[in-house]
């Protein structure tokens, strides 16, 4: 894998980094709870089949800071998990687990994927749910239930791709459940319903505002809220020490943050896989976010060469050299001339490439740019510049077997 390819992680992390905050609600509560961090729906999946085997159940799970957090404790009266996750919200599988006689217990959404869970517990929970576009629909949803079954209230909401996933419990007690909309956290509104005995129900961001809903129960329970900046790991197990346990936890971003860190991250895993029409389709979803970063449009060019559609790529090689000038994308140019057979005009890109990068970066750690320049020059018919290209390269990875073969391959050419 080339070099760029760190250059285009860091973008990624450069993105997310620092825009985003972590609320956290902790509940009094003494049993068994741990979480994990995982990078993608497999490996959450493969998680939670493991804890589920152990005898552990999903309590939370959030997408944010381009990792999932999968919260997870001991309940004695479930006996079965069920999970689900699919790019459209699963209505019809939330359905089969009702019919099931299962409770469904969160609802997710993050990596363009919605997330969903459910158990067999001792008590089968009256549950609605439903998909609606706006939280004005989710609010009139929710009146129209009440007008026939007051005691349904909203157990846990879910925002992604412009859609509200929403699920009602049903409270054999009579509970008033009132709801919040800010721009910024609204932590006054909130220290006021805990002083007027509510408890947390949901929370929720669409990445620009915050939505919160709070009940006033039969039993109050001793609540907190941990706001951060970072995934408050060390907060919550001094939480654990006194006795509460996470209940709730969100992730506030822009959106479009958000999900440009996830088309350049499944990009990237594309292009490791060699999925390279994939991550060309990846990098276009980055790109139509922010049109005016080099590097994704540099990303998408290197993807076109690896595919063979050579004149495609110059246009997008063309687009990242435009917006910025750097050592990646004048060897992906290069690259894409010698594939279209102008190897004068590509000489003039790769040189260009290794002094950008001997400006930028110092010395090489790998040989490919000299390698590439090497086999150039030698079509070019200049071997004395493709010997000297050659040695650069040996000197500079001089174990690396997949150099020498191209070294002595080159150098059997010339013989």
């Amino acid at each position: 894998m080339r070099l760029l390819f760190s250059g285009l992680l860091f973008l990624l992390s450069f993105t997310v980094s620092g825009q985003g905050q972590w609320i956290t609600i902790v509940t009094e509560g003494s049993y068994f709870q741990g979480y994990k961090t995982l990078s993608d729906l497999d490996e959450v999946t493969k998680e939670v089949r493991e804890l589920t085997q152990k005898g552990h159940f999903v309590k939370d799970l959030e997408y944010g800071d381009g990792k999932w957090r999968l919260f997870y404790e001991n309940d004695v009266t479930s006996t079965e998990q069920s999970w689900s996750n699919s790019a459209y919200f699963p209505d019809s599988w939330l359905e089969e687990q009702k019919e099931k006689k299962m409770n469904i217990t969160r609802i997710a959404y993050g990596q363009f994927k919605w997330v969903a869970f459910a158990r067999k517990q001792g008590t089968i929970k009256k549950q609605l749910f439903n998909v609606v576009y706006s939280w004005d629909e989710v609010i009139s949803w929710l009146k129209k239930v009440w007008t026939t079954e007051p005691r349904y209230n909203i157990e846990d909401i879910a925002y992604g791709d412009g859609e509200w996933g929403v699920l009602l419990n049903y409270s054999e007690n009579e509970e008033h459940q009132v709801f919040t909309v800010s721009e910024t956290y609204p932590n006054s509104w909130i220290q006021s319903k805990f002083n007027d005995n509510y408890n947390f129900s949901a929370i929720e961001s669409d990445g620009e505002k915050w939505y919160v809903v709070m009940t006033r129960k039969k039993t109050q329970k001793s609540e907190k809220v941990l706001p951060s900046k970072a995934f408050p790991s060390e907060d919550i197990k001094k939480e654990w020490d006194k006795n509460l346990r996470v209940t709730q936890i969100v992730y506030h971003i822009d959106q479009e943050s958000e999900d440009f860190a996830e088309y350049v991250r499944s990009g990237n895993e594309a292009m490791e896989k060699g999925k390279y029409s994939e991550a060309i389709t990846k990098y276009f979803g980055a790109a139509s976010i922010d049109p005016y970063n080099s590097a994704v449009w540099n990303q998408m060019a290197w993807a076109r060469y690896k595919l063979g559609d050579c004149q495609k790529g110059l246009e997008e090689a063309s687009a990242s050299l435009k917006i910025e000038e750097n050592h990646y994308n004048l060897h992906t140019m290069g690259m894409l001339l010698v594939c279209l057979n102008r190897k004068n005009e590509a000489i003039t890109y790769l040189n260009k490439a290794i002094d950008a990068h001997l400006k930028s970066e110092g010395e090489f750690k790998e040989a490919t740019y000299y390698l590439d320049r090497a086999e150039l020059r030698y079509s070019l018919k200049d071997n004395k510049g493709a010997l000297e290209d050659l040695k650069k390269a040996e000197s500079i990875e001089p174990y690396n077997k997949v150099v020498t073969i191209r070294v002595e391959d080159l150098r059997a050419k010339m013989n």
